[in-house]
């Protein structure tokens, strides 16, 4: 009988612990957000690169002295999306690369959008180039009331090697 109630009480404690998890705001030293969620990965093979990259939609927040403040809410690469376009300041992709051979590298965006009422569009092209050992990337996104759906993806290519191909990040505006 004691045992029973022992194992009881271990489930009724497992129980409030896990519904009852408190979200997690990650913050440096400095104060300052760190992203989270946030990905990483590095290519196949011998070749010594890697990535960083996280999602955030910016929102602003009135301060005390009536100045409009933003802070982002990081978003996650794996559920759709909706973003309210009169509140969202602001939606981006970042990507840090780290790069200690200083070999030159391409970054590609594919991106679908397809427009309330018209016709949407496709497009693939270069964002840039770069030999830096350490770079950041940003990708803005659009918000505006006329988009229904974005579907973006990028890929970090070294001559005809793909290193990085994220997968798909999509979301819709309303």
């Amino acid at each position: 009988m004691l045992r029973l109630k022992q194992l009881l009480l271990f489930f009724v404690l497992l129980a409030i612990v896990g519904c009852g998890a408190p979200k997690v705001n990650l913050v440096s030293t400095a104060g300052e957000r760190i992203p989270h969620p946030f990905y990483t990965a590095k290519p196949t093979g011998n070749v010594p690169m890697s990535f960083i990259w996280y999602y955030a939609k910016w929102e602003g927040y009135e301060d005390a002295d009536g100045t409009t403040q933003t802070f982002p809410t990081y978003l996650d690469r794996k559920r759709e999306h909706t973003v309210a376009s009169k509140t969202t300041l602001g939606l981006d992709m970042v990507l840090r690369v780290f790069n200690p051979t200083l070999k030159e590298y391409s970054i590609f965006v594919n991106k679908n959008v397809k427009f309330k009422n018209e016709n949407g569009y496709g497009r693939r092209y270069v964002k840039g180039t770069s030999v830096m050992e350490y770079r950041e990337w940003t990708f803005h996104f659009a918000t505006s009331d006329r988009v229904e759906t974005v579907d973006f993806n990028i890929e970090v290519l070294q001559g005809e090697n793909t290193l990085l191909r994220t997968k798909t990040f999509r979301y819709s505006v309303n």
